[in-house]
């Protein structure tokens, strides 16, 4: 217990290095004395770090594991979130057509009022794969389920998601205006949750507007600033909100969110050359990110 607890007091304060050896002790403590459910719970959190490492076969193994020792203690809610994350890890990992096949899996096993957020979190994965695959009618549908669903819960972190996946699917129909109001709605949120990867996917969506409405300058230096935020280089000077060293949230459901930045990137530099898009995206890097969004 003395284990556990100081494991989530780590994580809360942001000393990832520290909770991990938490868990790992726990998860060691719990293999000599039997503890099923607290060997379970320390796997998830291993595998939520192995994720963030980029270790996803680890990460993968883990999540695993853990199924396998609650498969019979019925945690369900517990059981149909790790396939939504064996899901996302089968996208990570490049496999879309198992990270589909969980996805449904977990939409259709969870479809049921107590788990609406697990639901949501499947829905979020099916309306990526759906727009990577350019499907964006049923990518709509699903995204716009998921939205309800988060909103209802008040889980204001998968709300960003599903904002931006909305405002991306505006922008690859030429809706310029709908997806920035869509972007900076979702924007909002991420300003109060200090959520960097949040804040770098709006960036990365306000830049896909800018292309659209042909300022490429505009929409490289977004592309900089946020991948200054992604880069855990720190925050440029006088950023929206002080953002800890805390673990960046994963397993949202996500298959990968800077899709839509590679292609974005890809765009501009095609109608910039490369001189002056390599300006733009370091002075975006450097900004003051609450001046380059016009907040």
């Amino acid at each position: 217990m003395v284990a556990f607890i100081d494991a989530n007091l780590a994580l809360l304060a942001g000393d990832n290095a520290a909770s991990e050896r938490h868990w790992a002790l726990l998860a060691a403590l719990s293999r000599d004395t039997g503890s099923i459910a607290f060997e379970s719970a320390a796997n998830v959190q291993l595998s939520n770090f192995a994720e963030s490492r980029g270790d996803y076969e680890r990460a993968t193994e883990l999540l695993r594991a853990s199924m396998r020792m609650t498969a019979g203690l019925g945690f369900h809610a517990r059981g149909v979130t790790s396939v939504v994350r064996l899901a996302n890890l089968a996208g990570l990992m490049g496999d879309p057509d198992r990270a589909s096949a969980l996805f449904d899996e977990a939409d259709r096993v969870a479809a049921d009022e107590a788990f609406g957020l697990v639901v949501a979190r499947a829905l979020t994965g099916l309306a990526v794969r759906h727009r990577h695959s350019g499907r964006l009618d049923l990518a709509q549908d699903a995204a716009g389920r998921a939205l309800a669903l988060y909103r209802a819960a008040g889980f204001e972190s998968g709300v960003i998601g599903s904002l931006c996946t909305l405002g991306f699917i505006n922008e690859v129909q030429g809706h310029a205006a709908q997806a920035e109001n869509l972007h900076r709605e979702a924007l909002v949120v991420a300003r109060e949750l200090a959520d960097p990867n949040g804040l770098a996917l709006c960036l990365e969506g306000l830049a896909g507007a800018a292309l659209l409405e042909q300022n490429a300058r505009a929409s490289a230096s977004l592309l900089g600033a946020a991948s200054r935020l992604r880069g855990g280089q720190g925050v440029p000077p006088g950023a929206l909100a002080e953002l800890s060293g805390s673990l960046l949230p994963i397993s949202s459901g996500m298959l990968d969110d800077r899709f839509d930045a590679r292609r974005i990137e890809a765009a501009a530099r095609e109608r910039l050359d490369a001189p002056g898009f390599e300006t733009a995206y370091a002075a975006g890097a450097a900004a003051d990110v609450g001046e380059l969004i016009g907040t």
